[in-house]
């Protein structure tokens, strides 16, 4: 159901922050009906050095009373201490990874790549 999806940049991810990344996303909804975001880890890792592939879906919930909608803007906080025990900071108290968002724009299934600098704690 997504028409555009981007990550809301400039906030640490870091544990002591929340430790979540912000998307902002855009959908066609209809009245009644309610959206939540889930993301997975994706089974297609490039093998790319500190890239992490994640798969992102939205899932459709409710009854909805129209036949047509409007496109609105929504948000989801996305929790990353899972993928931070993924990463080897061999040190360092942080760590410049790229994230590789795969989900469906419609019925095409498209990927954003982001850079994102991930802190130890």
């Amino acid at each position: 159901p997504v028409l555009n999806l981007s990550m809301v940049g400039g906030l640490p991810v870091t544990a002591l922050f929340g430790d979540y990344i912000i998307v902002q996303y855009v959908w066609n909804k209809k009245e009644g009906e309610a959206v939540l975001a889930k993301l997975y880890n994706a089974p297609d890792q490039s093998g790319v050095t500190d890239t992490y592939a994640l798969e992102l879906r939205f899932e459709k919930s409710g009854t909805p009373t129209e036949t047509s909608g409007k496109d609105v803007d929504g948000f989801a906080a996305i929790k990353m201490s899972s993928l931070r025990s993924l990463i080897s900071f061999n040190g360092q108290d942080y760590k410049d990874i790229q994230l590789k968002f795969n989900y469906y724009k419609g019925t095409q299934r498209v990927n954003m790549t982001h850079p994102v600098r991930i802190y130890k704690n």
